[in-house]
């Protein structure tokens, strides 16, 4: 038992937001069926389990991953207050619904994208974004989202910038959300890249313009000698995520081409 209070000491001492307990008190221990040593963590989400147990090896590092996958709800309603621990948590791929919580539908892709985090647990963080809260507006326009949209999905990886992906459906029944869950583990997926619509002239002029959409097929058209310039026009950026460090989210609205095209 010594070495899984160091361990348990090594964890509580590199997280923040999460409150340790220790105790030797055999009624404590009884009460939630713990032998000496084991570890649980009692969490109050609604619809999921109270107390959930450490199994295999308790090591820091074990401890550490145990408190990633657990220490937030299976899904995670996105707001000021849970982005700092959305963002700057240990696992840096997220699978994200937007969804209006008065709109038809909501509370059937709730509860399907619940049961799809569960086979999903530790892989993901599972992130709810409410598109009828006008504090979510900025996140809608960085993904390019709009309330029209309807019930949306994306799947980001945060890195020294964000990957984004997008799923082929837009049916969100429960195997198409696991399946996109499945295939962006599989390294199946390419990444997304937001686009305006492309202009009727954008080749018009000698100096075209290019969207996401048209991007790869003109800049990396290897027929012609293409410079491109790239006028970065706006760009999303949230307190909290800075206060962590986290990238700043560039949002490309537009880029030009000179040369012979």
């Amino acid at each position: 038992a010594s070495e899984a209070g160091a361990a348990f000491t090594a964890a509580a001492g590199d997280t923040d937001g999460v409150v340790f307990f220790v105790t030797d008190d055999a009624d404590v221990m009884a009460a939630f069926g713990l032998a000496d040593g084991e570890i649980v963590a009692v969490r109050d989400f609604a619809e999921e389990e109270a107390q959930i147990k450490l199994e295999g090896e308790v090591t820091a590092d074990a401890i550490t991953e145990f408190l990633s996958a657990h220490r937030l709800p299976l899904v995670v309603e996105f707001s000021d207050e849970t982005a700092p621990m959305i963002f700057g948590g240990d696992i840096k791929s997220h699978y994200l619904v937007f969804s209006d919580s008065t709109g038809e539908g909501h509370g059937a892709v709730l509860t399907t994208f619940r049961q799809v985090s569960k086979s999903f647990s530790g892989k993901f963080v599972h992130v709810l974004v409410d598109t009828s809260k006008s504090s979510n507006d900025r996140i809608l326009d960085f993904f390019g989202i709009t309330k029209d949209m309807g019930i949306v999905a994306r799947i980001i990886f945060l890195s020294e910038g964000v990957d984004k992906y997008a799923p082929d459906f837009t049916e969100m029944t429960e195997e198409n959300m696991a399946g996109f869950a499945q295939r962006y583990l599989d390294g199946e997926l390419t990444k997304h890249l937001n686009s305006e619509e492309v202009p009727e002239d954008w080749d018009a002029q000698p100096v075209k313009v290019l969207v996401g959409k048209n991007f790869e097929q003109v800049a990396f058209d290897e027929t012609k000698d293409v410079l491109v310039e790239c006028n970065l026009l706006e760009v999303l950026s949230n307190e909290n995520l800075n206060r962590l460090g986290v990238p700043v989210l560039w949002h490309f609205l537009t880029v030009q081409v000179f040369g012979q095209y």
